[in-house]
């Protein structure tokens, strides 16, 4: 299927920056000097909220927007569930603006299950705590959900003759993307990555790097299933299919503990891609920028945006699963390289910013020449990258010192910028 093709003849600038948004953004919540919390989740928040809910630590937040229309509303809804759940903190308690969480108590038996009212969704955390252990899964991110406009999707589906069925039309797209998003997503890596050292009683004895990295969460040494859950992007028949067996073999608990850096989503279930087929794309490889008070900023969301109307743009290899475990190899090496290292993928992700200037170019969008201007800078300077910038900061104070101050900083902005 000849996407650029079809996007040429379709597209408009209004139809491509249209869509469907959501965020899903995870942190801890510490007290004043940056410990761990004790307190159970805030009582004045509904255990049944849409908007705040627990992960798997009874002190692990999901803050959760509701789907929109624009970045802009998207921007908007994250800001105000901010305001809500630091209004609604105990005094004195923060949200930590890291992805690798605090010091961990030194037993992990000490690290609490969120206390939910639904007695599976307890058993199911406690299957996780058994199967990858209770420290890994108090690492945090943010997810970030995308649909293409469907106006723009039925515009395409009509201009080719390939297939007959618009579900099968957009299973095609959505597949091209996340195989594209799985082989370059080393780049977001590069520019993003913010997790370059632990605090104490993450890692076990000496099982971490001895060295700062650049994205702890996007290595090996992160939020990844077991080396043996292997899940085909070839069709959707067959990443269900590999899901399914993998559940049954009992090495995943449920086809949700999938944990990829990009998941097919046909509704809130993985199950419903079955009868619905994918509507849209959850991207979960976002550590959080510990520069931003809401885990992520606005230029982040629109370098996304583009970045995954160029999956679309962009041709791919001709073996979809070596292509994604291509694309696994590069981000392994990018997550490990030092905070101040260029990549080793530089030509590449250069000629990745140029095919996003060409569709900047092509349907004349506007408000990006900044941002990829920002992005093409930090590929020879890897200072300005997150990591490099967050490496700056923390090389000659303890990295728990800044965070804390940081998170500090944070709630008193939020509060202050609402109220008033």
């Amino acid at each position: 299927m000849d996407f650029r093709t079809l996007l040429k003849q379709c597209a408009t600038s209004q139809t491509l920056l249209m869509g469907h948004f959501g965020l899903e953004r995870e942190g801890q919540r510490v007290t004043a000097t940056g410990d761990l919390a004790r307190t159970d989740f805030p009582p004045t928040l509904s255990p049944n909220s849409t908007r705040i809910q627990r992960d798997f630590a009874e002190t692990q937040l999901e803050l959760v927007t509701s789907v929109t229309a624009s970045l802009a509303a998207l921007w908007m809804q994250l800001q105000q569930v901010h305001f809500e759940a630091r209004q609604a903190l105990t005094e004195g308690e923060l949200i930590w603006p890291l992805s690798l969480p605090p010091a961990l108590p030194v037993n992990a038996e000490n690290i609490t299950i969120a206390k939910l009212p639904d007695p599976a969704a307890v058993a199911y955390r406690q299957q996780l705590a058994v199967r990858y252990g209770r420290r890994r899964q108090m690492m945090c991110g943010t997810h970030f959900n995308y649909e293409f406009s469907p106006q723009l999707v039925q515009q395409l589906f009509a201009a080719q003759t390939e297939e007959t069925k618009i579900r099968t039309f957009k299973d095609k797209l959505y597949l091209k993307m996340a195989r594209n998003y799985a082989h370059y997503r080393w780049l977001v890596t590069y520019l993003m990555g913010a997790t370059p050292v632990s605090e104490p009683h993450y890692f076990e004895s000496q099982t971490g790097p001895q060295e700062p990295v650049r994205s702890l969460r996007n290595s090996r040494f992160g939020y990844t299933n077991r080396t043996t859950v292997l899940v085909s992007y070839r069709s959707l028949a067959v990443y269900l299919s590999d899901i399914d067996q993998l559940v049954a073999r009992g090495e995943l608990g449920a086809a949700k503990e999938f944990y990829a850096p990009v998941r097919l989503r046909g509704g809130q279930q993985v199950t419903e891609l079955k009868t619905t087929g994918i509507q849209y794309l959850e991207i979960r490889n976002l550590d959080l920028n510990p520069l931003a008070a809401n885990g992520i900023d606005i230029a982040q969301l629109k370098f996304l945006h583009l970045f995954l109307i160029t999956m679309l743009w962009l041709d791919e290899g001709v073996d979809a699963d070596q292509w994604v475990t291509a694309g696994d190899q590069f981000n392994e090496v990018v997550a490990l390289g030092t905070p101040l290292s260029q990549p080793a993928r530089l030509q590449e992700g250069q000629r990745l910013l140029a095919a996003m200037r060409a569709i900047v170019i092509q349907f004349g969008l506007t408000g990006f020449g900044p941002i990829l201007k920002t992005a093409a800078a930090a590929l020879t300077q890897p200072q300005l990258t997150l990591a490099g910038q967050w490496w700056h900061l923390i090389v000659t104070h303890p990295q728990a010192q800044v965070a804390t101050r940081l998170a500090q900083q944070y709630q008193q902005l939020t509060l202050r910028e609402r109220l008033h």
